[in-house]
This record gives structure tokens, sequence and C-alpha cells, in this order.
């Protein structure tokens, strides 16, 4: 190097650029860091260096000399570790994310793992942002960058619920959805039934099962009563009761190990029915909205949404296990009713029976159908009523 502070020769593998007179001002600067300090490096030497890319100097480092103290070496040799050994798209790629400063997205993953990690918990489907974490959100997001602050706006606005759907309250057990209740009340009672179960030393010998009491389905395991679903409850969720308390039992068995009941099975046991050697066959038919909320032939008012069916002859309050053969699908049926009253027709289901064996939209098909039972009755079916 020349005495003037040029460059004297080019056969260096690395050109520093020493301190110029200008650098001699930089104390009077409003500075706090060292001016950006460049070097070029033969492809051959960048793809040996093993430095990362804007790797921070430590605090001590900065401070442990003013900017007009620097060295000619200490800026090369500063120069030269700064140097990335990525080629010019990689390097802006680690810019743009250094500058935006992009995380993983793990929260909802880390969200899972921690209600996985709790037994029985109950969740809003409307999630609120507490008071108290607004105040420390605003400076997470000035750290979280323009274009991460962005995409939670966007969030935040795709998943907001509309104001006309009402908040429901979720029991969940180790991750599983279990039940949804219109309030929170009725949402922690249930968690609660279900934490003590869980504290149950036999738990594992206990089959949860569904119960008739009164006429109302229940969820019992053993003796205890996890919860009820009366019609004002199946009513929220526009659900025929029975239907929505195996729904859950199995959402509660799947959920604790057990293996799901088939609807049938659910029913027999719901019931407290055995079969009998008697069967029908026929071809099924069914009936809905022109007869939803007329008399019955028993005086009962018909709903289509109950699990019944109207029989020519069979006795009133007989429970049937009708198969579909279409397809093996199969519900049990209380006949309410008497028909149909179209030739070549043996039975009509209501409109939910139709749907839960999926005949539904084929409207007729061929069925066969065992006659239920009992089990602390004697084997001799009731009188039909005139």
């Amino acid at each position: 190097m020349s005495p003037n502070g040029g460059i004297e020769s080019h056969s260096h593998s690395a050109i520093a650029l020493p301190q110029l007179g200008l650098l001699t001002d930089l104390t009077t600067l409003p500075l706090t860091t060292p001016p950006t300090q460049i070097s070029w490096l033969p492809k051959s030497q960048q793809d040996e260096e093993k430095q990362d890319f804007c790797t921070p100097s430590s605090p001590s480092q900065k401070d442990s000399q003013p900017p007009g103290e620097i060295s000619t070496a200490a800026f090369s040799q500063t120069a030269n570790r700064n140097v990335s050994k990525g080629n010019l798209p990689q390097q802006i790629l680690r810019v743009v994310q250094n500058l935006f400063s992009w995380r993983n997205r793990v929260e909802p993953e880390a969200k899972a793992a921690k209600i996985e990690k709790e037994s029985v918990v109950v969740v809003s489907t409307h999630p609120d942002e507490k008071t108290s974490d607004r105040n420390n959100s605003k400076e997470r997001q000035v750290k979280q960058g323009l274009w991460r602050y962005s995409q939670m706006l966007k969030t935040a606005i795709e998943t907001a619920p509309s104001p006309g759907k009402k908040e429901q309250f979720q029991v969940l057990v180790k991750g599983h959805l279990i039940a949804k209740l219109p309030t929170r009340q009725e949402a922690e009672e249930i968690a609660q039934n279900i934490k003590k179960l869980l504290c149950n030393p036999n738990l594992k010998s206990l089959s949860i099962e569904t119960k008739l009491v009164d006429g109302v389905p229940i969820v019992k395991a053993g003796d205890r009563v996890l919860f009820t679903i009366d019609k004002n409850r199946a009513k929220n969720f526009n659900h025929q009761p029975e239907l929505l308390a195996i729904e859950w039992m199995n959402n509660l068995r799947i959920s604790l190990g057990q293996s799901p009941l088939q609807l049938a099975d659910a029913q027999q046991r719901m019931y407290n029915l055995v079969e009998t050697s008697n069967k029908i066959e026929g071809r099924a038919s069914w009936y809905g909205p022109y007869f939803h909320g007329r008399l019955t032939a028993t005086g009962e008012i018909y709903n289509q949404n109950d699990l019944t069916a109207a029989h020519p002859s069979l006795p009133f309050d007989t429970y049937l296990k009708v198969k579909n053969l279409n397809n093996g699908n199969i519900i049990i049926v209380r006949i309410n009713d008497r028909g149909p009253y179209i030739p070549g027709r043996n039975l009509d289901l209501s409109r939910q029976a139709a749907r839960s064996i999926n005949s539904e939209d084929a409207g007729v098909v061929p069925f066969e159908a065992t006659i239920m039972k009992k089990k602390s009755s004697s084997s001799t079916q009731p009188q039909t009523k005139k």
C-alpha cells in the first residue's frame, strides 16, 4: 500500500479498505456501530467460508473499540467473517427473513399439544382474546414484522364468527371432541363428571353405554351417570335425543380407547332388548313432512324425527330391528302407527329411521326385520290395540 493510502498490489485474495481521511471524523457522527464493511473474495474462497450469514457481533465487541480506533487488520478480518457461503439468492432470502422476523408457525400445534396434555377441557367456539393479553399483543405485533402482522389480521377476519352464529362450548377429552353444549355451565358439569370418571381405578373395566330413564336417554359408565340428553338439549342441535346420546357415548368410548358401538347395538342396550326368533320381511317405505305433527293410531303426535314406524298388524310398542337389504344398515324402531296402505309395501318408517339406514333417497327398499322383546318381560308380545 502506498503512503497516500492507495492500493499498491492486486495479488492479495482480499482487498481491505483502509481507514481513509473521512474515517477520522466518525467520532463526530451520531453512529453507534461501525460503518458497513465490504470485501470481495474469489469464489473458491467463498465456498470454503464456513461462517453464517448476518452473524451478529456481541455487544462487548461493539463497545470495546471506538469507531475511530478500528485497525485495518481488524476491519479486514471482520469483513471476511461476515461473508456468506451461499449464493446471491440465498443471501437475499436470509436478509428478508431477518427483516420481517418470520417465525415457525407452531401456535396451532402448541395449542393442540396443550389440549392433549390436559385430560378434560371446555373450549368455546368463539374464543375471545383476554383483556390482559391485548396490551402485550401490541408489543408482540411490532416485533413480528409487517408481513406476519398482516397475516394475523387476515386470519382473524377469516375465522371471526358470523354475527348470527351462536356460541357453543365443546367438551374435549384427551383432544377428542365429546359433546357440544349451548352454555358453559352445562359443559363444565359434563366435564366434571368425566374427570371423576377418569379418577376411577377400575376405569378400564367399565363399559360406556346409553340407557333410557323415564324415557330420557342417558350416558353412563357402570352406575355413574355422566350426562343426559333431554329433548330441549337435543333441540339445540336439531338432533334426535337417542341418536345424539349414542353419538356422544361413542365419542367418549373412542377417547378412552374403547371401540364404538354400532347404532343398532347401542339401541339394543339402551332399550334393554333381546332378539326373538320371529322375523318379517318385505318392502319398506317412509313418511314424513305431510304427517308431521298429526295424530298416529296410538294417539301420539307423529314426529318424523323419532325412530318409529307404522305396520299393518304388529302390536303397538313392538320393537323391530330393521335391516336394509340393499346396504346392510340396521336400525331399531318402535311401532306406533298403522300403515302403509299402498299395495306391495309392508312397513312405513319415519323419515329419521329411513335416514339412519340410508333409504330416504331410494324411497322404497327391501328389508328384513327381527322382532325384539324386553329382557325383563316374557316372550309373549303385548296385545294389539283396537
